[in-house]
């Protein structure tokens, strides 16, 4: 019995001994991991990125901007025209109100009628344009069609998340400037110099959506579709006529010319591979501290460092991250209709088991290509709205179909890429309409269905959105004119 007794008490501290030193163990690997970097990604991204780039810069010759060859072509430079315009309005903003915490300039207040309470906006943003106009700035904005084809050089050795983008915000404000000179400018009848803003914006939109993080697509994405909404408005309100509709629509052309979505996806890829491999040991161990230190303000924290040793390690999660991407590389080569992400950022949240590291690195997919999706639907219907007045000036009447605007302007009809059959839908309106447009053209929109071009009430983008409101409209990319628009029952 006193040996029975003596078994189990050995046994007991012989247990308790392990899982001290075992506890002590992880106590030490958890003070003293270390992440290992060993792949440095900058270098795959920069030569993607230089990759994608090369050759489609504009002949500088054509730009008069870069008549003087003195002046840089570079990335650096593209930053620098626009911090310039960025720190004047900013520090005029500030002067102007200075008990707002970030006061902005609204150069929308220039052509739009806003209300009494926006004087002081509108005044502000009057007196920003000139200065920018008087100082020169404006003017090296003639640069921007030069510099496309300029790309962003990561730093060696940089964790690819943690590169900030600051002249994101500093471009829309840029754009914002040139959309107000452009609409202004059709309105007042100076065509020549609504033809140079517009391809200043083009150029911007395009030189960020060559770089390559998603956030510098989506940013490029929204600076050409502030474009294309200022089209739509003037052209609803007659002020588009058909020379200058031949001279907008090659502009409009370039947008087409942008790198496939695959490469900011590789980027996107690389970026969640280096932060796997800055947040495990060379052993492949887990680093739940560094991991937060990253990722932690996504919101989808890691567990405590106790547990270090039972969360995935770094071969599953590499694993598991690749998997993914291979998924949405197949699902970016299908066309909108039969595309689905929602899937897989599904399987990211629902399919994992326990801590899983792809939850927090891992991008909204579907919102990005729906960001997509919307804009080059819009676009080509932009540009075939601009072919319909070309139409109509050649011939006396708009044509009977969408059609008769190839071979003579198109050599194929602009795709609606949300629409199944890749078609926009046109009707002319009977003879003895005249308060509303002669025509309709429009997207289907995403529920499939021709709802006879009925359009959402107040924001006509909703057709083209994946969410449960699209259902029963469709996107008519000719807007209702002001007298169809004051003639509306409220």
């Amino acid at each position: 019995m006193a040996n029975t007794k003596r078994i189990a008490v050995w046994t007991v501290s012989v247990v308790a001994g392990a899982i001290v030193l075992l506890i002590g163990r992880e106590i030490y690997l958890a003070a003293t991991a270390t992440p290992s970097v060993t792949v440095d990604y900058s270098t795959f991204v920069n030569g993607r990125v230089r990759e994608a780039n090369a050759g489609f810069a504009q002949s500088r010759a054509k730009s008069q901007a870069m008549a003087d060859e003195s002046r840089p072509v570079s990335y650096a430079r593209f930053v620098d025209l626009l911090n310039a315009i960025a720190d004047a309005d900013s520090a005029a903003a500030k002067r102007a109100f200075p008990d707002e915490k970030t006061p902005g300039v609204e150069y929308s207040l220039l052509f739009t009628s806003g209300s009494e309470s926006d004087a002081a906006q509108r005044e502000l943003a009057k007196q920003c344009m000139a200065d920018n106009v008087a100082s020169g700035r404006v003017g090296d904005l003639a640069e921007l069609p030069g510099l496309v084809g300029v790309s962003r050089e990561i730093p060696a050795g940089v964790a690819l998340v943690a590169v900030l983008l600051p002249e994101l915000q500093p471009a829309r404000q840029a754009a914002r400037l040139l959309n107000a000179r452009f609409v202004l400018a059709i309105r007042e009848g100076r065509e020549d110099e609504a033809i140079a803003a517009l391809e200043q914006i083009v150029a911007l939109g395009t030189i960020l959506t060559h770089q390559a993080t998603l956030i510098d697509r989506l940013v490029g994405i929204a600076i050409h579709s502030l474009a294309l909404s200022s089209i739509r408005d003037e052209f609803a309100a007659g002020r588009i006529d058909a020379e200058l509709a031949a001279r907008m629509l090659p502009i409009l052309q370039r947008c087409d010319q942008r790198p496939a979505t695959t490469m900011q996806l590789e980027t996107e890829y690389n970026n969640t591979m280096d932060i796997v491999q800055r947040t495990h040991t060379a052993g492949g161990r887990f680093i739940p501290e560094a991991y937060n230190k990253i990722v932690g303000a996504s919101g989808y924290g890691a567990p405590s460092s106790a547990l270090a040793a039972f969360l995935p390690r770094r071969e599953e999660s590499e694993r598991r991250i690749k998997e993914l991407y291979a998924k949405v590389f197949d699902q970016a080569k299908l066309p909108r209709a039969t595309r689905d992400f929602g899937t897989i950022e599904r399987s990211i949240v629902d399919g994992s088991k326990g801590f899983d590291i792809s939850r927090g690195v891992m991008p909204a997919f579907g919102n990005y290509f729906s960001s997509e999706d919307q804009f080059l639907t819009t676009l080509h219907g932009v540009q075939i709205l601009l072919a319909l007045e070309m139409h109509r000036a050649k011939t006396g009447v708009y044509p009977q179909s969408l059609s008769e605007l190839t071979p003579s302007i198109f050599a194929a009809l602009p795709a609606d890429v949300i629409a199944k059959d890749q078609q926009f839908r046109y009707k002319l309106r009977p003879q003895g309409v005249t308060a509303g447009r002669p025509f309709l053209l429009y997207s289907i929109g995403n529920d499939q269905t021709d709802n006879d071009a009925k359009e959402h009430a107040t924001l006509d983008i909703t057709a083209l959105t994946s969410s449960s409101s699209s259902a029963g409209y469709d996107f008519v990319v000719n807007r209702k004119s002001p007298e169809e628009t004051a003639a509306a029952p409220k």
